[in-house]
């Protein structure tokens, strides 16, 4: 494959860069996020990118069959067939190279990592040191960056969830986020936004700071997008009646079990294939080289989690203004959904960021709930209103 053939493309692979560099500035802005520190996780973001390329050209992968496929075009539908179809506007018409494609899926994909990292630093932005890098650390996970950078679902699927985070901050007043989000996750897993669109009224009907006249405009307009979505989802994924969901499963579970992965997810218990979709394979496990980096990522990200845990023992968590409901409805939903249908650990390790996201920052509202008070001489900050300072003087 050809990746640069004369100036066009030379002249649009710059073009689509400096794009993404000049979105840093409204971005940063949006998410709340400095500049300095956005510019770096685009840098980071494309240097996985420019991997994922490498990756594509010597192995098999999406990305290149979907360039590939856009060259003779495709007509716009949901899933697979759209991909192809937006691929198609770049290579086809607008004549870009295989690197110039993966620089715009690049862009989608940085700004879902921006909106989580925006999301997750309001949480503990403020707090101790360590709590702080811990939280910086998830978000520069080379799977992250590396799934999310790529010509396929992945970028959109990814951006669809940290917009929806970052609405879930304050989710009446950001209803159009919510919006963007399920459109974007309606694009590439109609499946995956029939959920969204589900635990969005979840969490406006459980939310105390809307008012009831709101929670019902949110409710009808939830009921009729749900009408539409839920169905069309369902008949989208081979499910024309609920009776048939037991055989959807293990149908998928079928295509699944050729993904290479030594672990069959299907034989094992609910509790057992959650834990494993989220966390395995583990450094033990592993007998590849690629398949050792995603162990230790899980390794740590079991840590984040087993931290949570132990803290939620011992104390509340930090008060936050996200919709936890709306959060929890999702994450449940898709993490037991996605653990049934899914065989291969060598899909979840994608996957599993369609709900991931959502997990950690759960997570990081328990092992984060002290802000640092260290330039005071002091562990603990004083009784002040700041959003954990109800709980620390419930404590007291």
């Amino acid at each position: 494959m050809v990746l640069v053939d004369g100036v066009w493309h030379v002249l649009s692979i710059t073009a689509v860069f400096m794009s993404g560099v000049f979105l840093i500035i409204p971005l940063a802005k949006l998410f709340q996020v400095g500049q300095a520190r956005s510019l770096f996780l685009y840098c980071w973001h494309t240097f996985f990118c420019l991997i994922y390329l490498i990756f594509s050209l010597t192995n098999i992968a999406d990305a290149s069959a979907y360039f590939q496929q856009s060259l003779v075009g495709s007509e716009f539908k949901l899933g697979t067939a759209f991909i192809v179809f937006f691929t198609s506007l770049f290579s086809k018409y607008l004549g870009f190279s295989y690197v110039g494609v993966f620089l715009v899926f690049n862009i989608i994909g940085f700004v879902g990592l921006l909106a989580f990292y925006g999301s997750l630093n309001s949480v503990v932005k403020g707090m101790r040191r360590w709590v702080q890098w811990m939280a910086f650390l998830v978000v520069l996970l080379p799977s992250v960056s590396f799934w999310s950078s790529a010509i396929g679902k992945e970028p959109f699927a990814f951006l669809s969830i940290g917009v929806a985070l970052w609405a879930s901050l304050d989710l009446r007043n950001r209803v159009s986020f919510v919006v963007i989000s399920i459109l974007v996750m309606l694009l590439v897993r109609p499946q995956v936004a029939g959920i969204l669109v589900l635990a969005f009224p979840i969490g406006i009907l459980f939310d105390k700071n809307v008012k009831l006249v709101s929670k019902a405009a949110f409710l009808f307009l939830s009921f009729a997008a749900a009408v539409v979505i839920v169905p069309f989802a369902m008949e989208y994924v081979g499910l024309g009646e609920l009776s048939q969901i037991a055989q959807y499963i293990e149908k998928r579970q079928g295509y699944n079990l050729g993904g290479g992965s030594s672990i069959d997810i299907s034989s094992m218990r609910l509790p057992m294939q959650l834990f494993t979709y989220a966390f395995r394979p583990l450094p033990y496990e592993v007998h590849k080289l690629m398949a050792l980096f995603s162990s230790l990522e899980n390794a740590y990200l079991l840590l984040v989690f087993l931290m949570a845990v132990f803290y939620s023992i011992k104390r509340k968590p930090c008060r936050s203004s996200a919709n936890v409901i709306f959060l929890l409805s999702y994450l449940g939903a898709s993490w037991i959904i996605l653990a049934m249908t899914t065989s291969n650990l060598g899909i979840a390790v994608r996957q599993k960021w369609m709900f991931m996201p959502f997990l950690i920052f759960i997570c990081f509202l328990y092992i984060g709930r002290y802000r640092s008070y260290s330039g005071a001489g002091i562990d603990h900050p004083p009784i002040v209103d700041t959003p954990c300072a109800t709980t620390l003087q419930q404590e007291k």
